[in-house]
């Protein structure tokens, strides 16, 4: 068994670069917004993941070809539907209640 990851990494892919963003458990993040062109995404992916990340991209045109480049890198690769992402972002987020309210 793996240990559980340590990273969350977003890949918002486009037709010639993605935009990778990533938090730790803490939503502190550890990956600032950065664009990275699709010819230099083998070296970003050596330079920058770590088997503790968990990785999200969208569905898109060449999602299989970046799942399997991604998967050697990180502890695991999930792929969402593009509307579903759209509808997280729009979601309405209701606080945890507080230890001991009623």
């Amino acid at each position: 068994m793996t240990d559980p990851p340590k990273r969350f990494i977003g890949l918002d892919v486009h037709k010639h670069y993605l935009i990778a963003l990533g938090v730790d458990e803490h939503l502190n993040v550890v990956l600032p917004a950065r664009r990275v062109e699709l010819s230099h995404l083998e070296s970003w992916m050596k330079k920058t993941l770590i088997r503790q990340d968990a990785v999200v991209l969208e569905m898109t045109t060449n999602t299989w070809e970046l799942y399997d480049e991604l998967f050697r890198y990180a502890h695991s690769v999930t792929v969402v539907h593009p509307p579903h992402v759209a509808l997280i972002t729009r979601s309405q987020v209701t606080p945890a209640p507080t230890a001991g309210a009623v």
